[in-house]
């Protein structure tokens, strides 16, 4: 139930669904990538928190990037902007969607 509790704008961990270079709001990180160098390329998922189950974790990431290379998926542009700055009409101009969020309701833990 924590986990959930973390998913607010402006916290450390994103809540907005996209990706970027240096920006540190987007769901995934691609930091100094070099369209020269594309095999030492580094992937940041920013959204698995430290009480997840990791072997479970990396199957499904692995499972859907593996999906999305079948499928032959193209990712959208990039977002390297903060995303925090958005409001509600940009971010549905920009087609970016949020990470499931915490109810209104109370936890009770």
């Amino acid at each position: 139930m924590n986990s959930y509790k973390r998913l607010v704008p402006g916290y450390e961990a994103p809540v907005y669904i996209s990706w970027g270079r240096v920006n540190r709001s987007a769901l995934i990180r691609i930091p100094r990538f070099s369209p020269e160098n594309t095999e030492s390329a580094r992937i940041e998922l920013r959204c698995p928190d430290p009480s997840c189950n990791p072997y479970l974790a990396f199957a499904v990431m692995l499972k859907c990037g593996l999906e999305g290379i079948r499928e032959k998926l193209e990712p959208p542009p990039p977002t390297d902007a903060n995303l925090y700055h958005f409001d509600a009409a940009r971010l549905r101009k920009e087609n970016i969607g949020t990470m499931p969020a915490r109810s209104a309701r109370r936890w009770t833990n």
